[in-house]
């Protein structure tokens, strides 16, 4: 994600009105003296404003994707656009900051941000960049506006304004993979026949995990679960069951917070 880890619509960006162009943040013609070196990082700490209710507000927030499956070794490629609509124009007029951001959290924790562009009219846009880096799991969004009046951060009327936040989720997940063989095929009803394959979650051979092993025999209309077994350190599992009719063996992996779910399946031949 974007390397700002840091909370954008709060007193930061009182601090930050010198670098607002670069931002893209919106700002007054003639800004207040750029803030002491070192205040930024200070502000980061601080408790949040005592925010008072925006003269507009959010009437629609979209996100084009939700659901995320990468490698931790990928780069920063994925991506979903982030579309806001306000019910107005946020006040640049005797403004000192004013933007359309979003915050993302992790576990309750603010884990990043990103600010939006306003392309057309009242409509705000901007990409979430999502990265291999990033942990495996559900992230929650907090879209809203914000402006500050006042003449800098160092005037007493200094005031927070922020609008109405509209929240959403989406997921990181690791790519993973099950194969199965069930041999012999054809196998002699009666005889043995094992049930075996390997796991993988994120390019590696995953142990401890718990894999189901399902049969259906041909013509049945349902699924019976045969067996759970456990991956070694190799990720490899296995069971062996006697013969009984011909079907597809299945195997369930089902899914985590950090994973989705993946099957794997093999006909076998039961003969006399």
């Amino acid at each position: 994600m974007q390397n700002l880890r840091r909370r954008m619509l709060t007193p930061v960006l009182a601090a930050t009105v010198a670098i607002a162009p670069a931002l893209g943040l919106a700002a007054p013609a003639s800004a207040a003296p750029a803030a002491p070196a070192g205040l930024v990082f200070a502000q980061e700490a601080a408790d949040e404003p005592d925010w008072h209710p925006a003269s507009v507000s959010v009437t629609t927030a979209k996100i084009s994707k939700t659901a995320f499956t990468l490698k931790s070794s990928e780069g920063c490629a994925n991506r979903a656009h982030i579309t806001a609509t306000l019910s107005g124009p946020l006040p640049t007029e005797n403004v000192l900051v004013s933007a359309v951001g979003v915050d993302i959290r992790r576990n309750g924790a603010i884990y990043d941000a990103t600010l939006l562009t306003n392309t057309r009219g009242n409509v705000w846009e901007g990409d979430l960049l999502v990265c291999g880096k990033d942990p495996a799991g559900t992230y929650s969004t907090e879209l809203y506006g914000a402006y500050v009046t006042g003449t800098g951060v160092n005037d007493p009327n200094l005031t927070y304004y922020r609008t109405n936040v509209t929240t959403g989720r989406y997921t990181v997940k690791r790519p993973a993979s099950v194969t199965l063989n069930a041999a012999p095929e054809p196998v002699r009803k009666g005889t043995k026949l094992t049930a075996k394959g390997v796991f993988s979650t994120d390019g590696r051979a995953a142990a401890n995990t718990k894999v189901q092993i399902w049969f259906k025999a041909d013509g049945a209309s349902a699924w019976s679960r045969q067996a759970t077994v456990t991956t070694n350190a190799k990720g490899a599992y296995g069971r062996t069951f006697k013969a009984t009719t011909s079907g597809t063996w299945k195997a369930v992996v089902p899914a985590t917070g950090s994973r989705n779910e993946v099957v794997a399946y093999d006909a076998v031949r039961v003969r006399k």
